[in-house]
C-alpha cells in the first residue's frame, strides 16, 4: 500500500503541474484541500470505486460537501488510472494473439465469456437514450463482455457499449475468439 502511496502521490503531483492553469501564485499557494494527504486521497478514490457510494455518504465519510466530492472524483480518477498503468495492474482492454491469451490464462482448459449489462441513468439527450436503451432489461445500460477461466479469475475485460448492442454483435467486435486456441 506504501509503494502504491507513493506511486500515487508523484503521479498526482504530475497531474495537477499539467492540469494547472496559468496563475501567478505558486504550487501550493492558495486554499488548501480538504483530502490532506496523498495516502488520503488514494484510500478515498479506492473506496469510491470499490463501494461506490452516493456523493453524500462519501463526504459524510470525508468531511466534505457533495460538490467537492464530485470534483475530487474527476480529479483523482485520471490520477489513479495513471498510477495503476505505471504499475502495470491494469486489466487487458484487448488481446491480439495466442501469447496473449496464455500469459492472461496461464494453463487454462476452459474459458467462459459472458456478457453483462449494468443499469444507468437515462440521458437527457433523446438519441444517445435510445441508443442506450436495452429491449431486454427495458431500462437504459451499458454492457460489457467479462472472460474468466474455471477459476473465476478475470483475464479480460474489453470497453463496454451501449446496452441496445446484442452480445453476440459485441463479441463478433472485440474479436477476441480467433485468438483462443483450439484446445481450449
Amino acid at each position: 500500500m506504501k509503494n502504491l502511496a507513493a506511486e500515487f502521490s508523484a503521479c498526482y503531483l504530475i497531474y495537477r503541474k499539467k492540469n494547472r492553469k496559468d496563475h501567478e501564485r505558486q504550487m501550493g499557494a492558495g486554499q488548501k484541500g480538504f483530502i490532506p494527504t496523498p495516502l488520503d486521497k488514494l484510500l478515498f478514490i479506492l473506496l469510491y470505486l470499490k463501494c461506490y457510494p452516493t456523493y453524500d455518504l462519501q463526504g459524510l465519510l470525508f468531511g466534505l460537501d457533495r460538490t467537492r466530492v464530485c470534483r475530487w472524483v474527476k480529479i483523482l480518477l485520471p490520477v489513479l488510472e495513471m498510477t495503476l498503468g505505471r504499475e502495470c495492474v491494469l486489466p487487458a482492454r484487448q488481446i491480439r494473439s495466442a501469447e496473449e491469451f496464455f500469459c492472461a490464462f496461464p494453463g487454462v482448459k476452459d474459458v467462459f465469456i459472458d456478457g453483462t449489462e449494468r443499469p444507468v441513468q437515462k440521458p437527457k439527450n433523446l438519441r444517445r437514450r435510445k441508443k442506450m436503451y436495452s429491449g431486454k432489461k427495458r431500462q437504459t445500460t451499458r454492457k460489457g463482455l467479462i472472460m474468466t477461466d474455471e477459476t473465476r479469475q478475470i483475464g479480460f475485460i474489453p470497453m463496454s457499449k451501449n446496452g441496445r448492442r446484442h452480445d453476440k454483435r459485441l463479441l463478433d467486435k472485440v474479436d477476441i475468439i480467433r485468438h483462443i486456441p483450439p484446445e481450449v
